[in-house]
């Protein structure tokens, strides 16, 4: 028995955990790596994208029920995981531009840090093969695309952020092939492409302190902020001017008419300057835009 503990306790120690962490003390710890605000509104998206391809009832509907809880475990296990080796990668960034996160505040160690990346992006795709092959696909592209964000494209400005837009619109995807319907879910994925990289390009602004300590190009360093503010009122108007679509292509009055608090946050966003102070309360207002907009794909499509 005593030599059982002592190899449980060389394989934490090969883990990267000290003598005094436990699982409890370290809960609060993982909990806040995964970041579950950004989990949740990922698993959401997945709800959204089954409802906006084979209506509401397909959500309770036991053919497609544990396919859709499946699904969603397994975009939030990926998207856990990818959050965590961000916070690696972004270990010397935030220690100067948030010191207060579990890494650089010293509640987890990187070498823990890594080695619970590796096991939920694992857990994600295993999911991932209890559904079908088509979620496999996505599953291993979407893991792939962001451990290359994390090592090489996090840096390289914009094309990073075109990235992680990527992979974020597509838990849309990801819920309507649970259908395997996913024709008209393409709006969706192209509102929440565009919010999510106007949102990623907004976070670098306020992160340019830091981002120019590790010597990052991100496109408020390489282009300025002025310029990186004009791309992302660029990419807002776009957006205004497509939400629309979704009830011109057969969404119902409810779209019309919860869509709008979406509208009044983007024009509201037109008329602020961005710039490092308010980056943060622009970055939320992108977020909150996002739910909202994704609650209104959902209602849109009641009753159509």
């Amino acid at each position: 028995m005593r030599s059982c503990c002592c190899q449980v306790r060389k394989v934490f120690y090969g883990l990267g955990l000290r003598a005094t962490d436990s699982l409890p003390r370290s809960l609060p710890a993982i909990v806040e790596i995964v970041r579950p605000g950004n989990i949740v509104m990922m698993m959401f998206g997945v709800v959204v994208g089954l409802i906006i391809a084979a209506g509401p009832a397909q959500v309770v509907d036991p053919s497609t029920a544990i396919p859709l809880a499946l699904a969603a475990l397994s975009v939030a296990l990926i998207g856990a995981g990818a959050n965590i080796h961000n916070d690696v990668a972004d270990l010397e960034i935030d220690r100067v531009n948030r010191p207060g996160r579990v890494l650089p505040s010293g509640r987890m160690t990187p070498g823990v840090a890594q080695w619970l990346g590796f096991l939920f992006s694992f857990l994600g795709i295993a999911v991932a093969f209890g559904i079908s092959f088509k979620h496999v696909a996505v599953a291993l592209v979407c893991t792939g695309l962001l451990y290359l964000y994390n090592s090489r494209l996090k840096r390289s400005g914009v094309t990073g952020n075109i990235v992680i837009g990527i992979v974020t619109s597509l838990s849309l995807l990801y819920g309507a092939l649970v259908s395997g319907e996913s024709g008209s879910v393409w709006l969706g994925i192209l509102f929440a492409f565009l919010l999510t990289l106007a949102r990623e390009i907004v976070k670098d602004v306020e992160d340019i302190v830091g981002d120019s300590a590790a010597k990052s190009q991100s496109l408020p360093i390489g282009a300025g902020i002025e310029r990186s503010a004009r791309v992302v009122r660029f990419i807002v108007i776009v957006t205004i001017v497509l939400l629309p679509l979704p009830y011109m292509f057969g969404n119902s009055g409810l779209y019309l008419v919860s869509i709008i608090p979406v509208g009044v946050m983007l024009l509201e966003m037109l008329r602020q300057l961005l710039s490092v102070e308010n980056a943060r309360s622009l970055s939320r207002m992108l977020k909150y835009s996002m739910f909202l907009g994704l609650v209104s794909l959902a209602l849109g499509n009641i009753g159509t």
